[in-house]
């Protein structure tokens, strides 16, 4: 028998307990061929042997837009002003349904996908972030069906929806935040996935979605901004893109200052409680 060199140094090599918020969006950069296979794994299966099959990305704002048209009526066009009310409520409903589907989706996505979290290693947030890209991908092409009806109404476009682009990457950060959050409390309690549903029906109907966020009375107009980020890049969007109307660069600059702060909020939960996801899916 050789004897250990007692003199010998032994390194350890411990797992930071903290990682820093770069360092993971790195480890998710270095695995993005996964996120995009899973994406597109995800598309395909979601419109697999249906009829309609990209069509199902189009009727759930169209339908709605339908219903709040026929049904709001008069009140609809004074909240939309000089714009047509149809236009109004599908520019809100199509940022509404990518921000709700995504979050819906994304919430049962760690639990959903139990077989290869407790077998195979890769960072896990690539999951919950799965569907908030395959809802952009939804998003465009019900922009499509936008488009149409801007044509149709003769609504002018102006230079002030290159804003659109800013305003859509401030909701992509904080659905990807708020994403990561449910899905990991979901994981540990499974009442959120019945939770959400409901969470996001009040959430929609308290967002500018149908009515115009001047309908929110003055007084509560600044808590209403910060308590529902949301909301405030829904009118903004619609009135850089079919309102002719350029959004206050502070408002701009403060729903990504809190985007972003949710997003990393939400990132350090994810990242604190993911340890014992294995143990508990």
């Amino acid at each position: 028998m050789v004897a250990r060199d007692a003199a010998v140094p032994v390194t350890v090599y411990a797992a930071d307990s903290r990682p820093r918020l770069l360092a993971q969006l790195r480890q998710v950069v270095a695995h993005r061929e996964l996120l995009l296979v899973l994406v597109q794994r995800d598309l395909k299966v979601r419109y697999k042997q249906t009829v309609l099959g990209a069509l199902w990305a189009v009727l759930p704002p169209l339908l709605l837009m339908v219903v709040f048209s026929v049904f709001l009526g008069r009140l609809g066009r004074t909240w939309s002003g000089a714009l047509p009310y149809p236009v109004f409520v599908y520019a809100g409903l199509l940022l509404w349904n990518y921000f709700s589907s995504a979050v819906a989706q994304a919430t049962t996505s760690i639990v959903s996908h139990q077989s290869i979290v407790g077998k195979v290693w890769f960072p896990r947030e690539i999951l919950p972030w799965v569907p908030v890209l395959g809802a952009g991908v939804d998003f465009l092409v019900a922009s499509a069906v936008f488009a149409g009806l801007v044509v149709y109404y003769h609504v002018p476009v102006g230079w002030t929806a290159v804003y659109a682009v800013p305003l859509l990457a401030v909701l992509m950060v904080y659905t990807a935040g708020i994403s990561l959050a449910f899905a990991a409390f979901n994981t540990y309690f499974r009442d959120v996935r019945y939770l959400v549903p409901l969470v996001l029906q009040v959430w929609m109907f308290a967002s500018p979605v149908v009515y115009a966020a001047d309908a929110v009375p003055g007084w509560l107009q600044p808590y209403y901004r910060l308590a529902n980020p949301v909301g405030g890049v829904i009118d903004l969007y619609r009135g850089a893109v079919v309102g002719g109307v350029a959004p206050d660069m502070w408002s701009l600059v403060g729903l990504a200052a809190e985007a972003l702060a949710v997003f990393a909020a939400c990132y350090a939960i994810f990242k604190r409680v993911e340890r014992n996801f294995a143990d508990v899916v």
